[in-house]
């Protein structure tokens, strides 16, 4: 089964957090942060596909 990655709305300070499957993984500030944080949990950043 494909993991669910959220990255909720920005912050006060512009920060989002990122969950997999419900679980916090932490807080971004860019794209490239997502991806990072999704290649540290074993995803292939490139299979990321976003969604709305």
């Amino acid at each position: 089964m494909t993991p669910k990655i959220v990255v909720c709305p920005p912050d006060t300070e512009g920060g989002r957090c990122v969950r997999v499957d419900g679980k916090i993984l932490g807080r971004t500030f860019n794209a490239y942060d997502v991806l990072e944080l999704a290649q540290g949990v074993g995803l292939d950043p490139r299979k990321c596909v976003p969604r709305r």
